[in-house]
């Protein structure tokens, strides 16, 4: 079974020890997001940060001070939007069972072909836009991804491919048994607001790789 619908959120501490491939605990956008957000997808803006455990908020909005303007973060609706972003670090942070995680959030989206991330573990919340597109496994030729076939190969039957929904809290694994998915077409030609939360030795193995 590729995909678990979970009816709340202790269901995810589970879901590791599932033969899952995807695990979403879906929720309503709450009143007054699309306006905000019709005013932050314009600006161009990606962001890395680590989030500590011990002072998520904070570690949040100090990624954050210099990226948007004082309209931005006077608006009512920014307060709610950062009590979201760190409630979604701390459940993390818990299933991952760790006092930091690396964070990414941004407006620009890049991953066009089907692809498995090499990481245990990501979740994903997309705010605003379209959500990532993924494959259950009936609908995937996972030997077409294996030999570097496009997209067309990989995508057996097209009317099964899958999105996560706005604001639904997206956990899914990676690896040889991982999630196949990607960036859907209207996120890679358009802003869409996603955030993205790893295990936080992902960047520091990146930044380490790259050094």
């Amino acid at each position: 079974m590729s995909l678990i619908l979970a009816k709340n959120i202790s269901e995810f501490k589970n879901f590791s020890h599932t033969d899952s491939k995807l695990i979403i605990y879906e929720r309503r956008a709450p009143e007054g997001s699309a306006n905000f957000f019709k005013k932050l997808i314009k600006i161009d803006f990606s962001v890395n940060a680590e989030i500590s455990k011990f002072d998520t908020k904070n570690n949040i909005k100090s990624a954050l001070s210099d990226v948007f303007s004082f309209d931005i973060k006077s608006s009512i609706f920014y307060e709610i939007w950062i009590n979201d972003i760190t409630h979604v670090c701390e459940i993390f942070c818990d299933i991952q069972n760790t006092s930091s995680i690396s964070m990414w959030i941004g407006s620009k989206r890049g991953c066009k072909r089907f692809h498995i991330d090499n990481v245990p573990q990501r979740l994903l919340v997309t705010y605003s836009g379209k959500g990532t597109e993924w494959l259950p496994d009936a609908a995937a030729d996972k030997s077409a991804y294996l030999n570097g076939e496009p997209n067309e190969k990989i995508l057996k039957f097209p009317q099964k491919k899958q999105f996560v929904n706005e604001w639904d809290i997206a956990i899914f694994k990676g690896g040889s048994q991982g999630l196949l998915h990607r960036t859907p077409d209207s996120a890679l030609k358009k802003n869409s607001i996603l955030l993205r939360l790893d295990h936080a030795d992902y960047w520091k193995n990146i930044y380490n790789n790259i050094s």
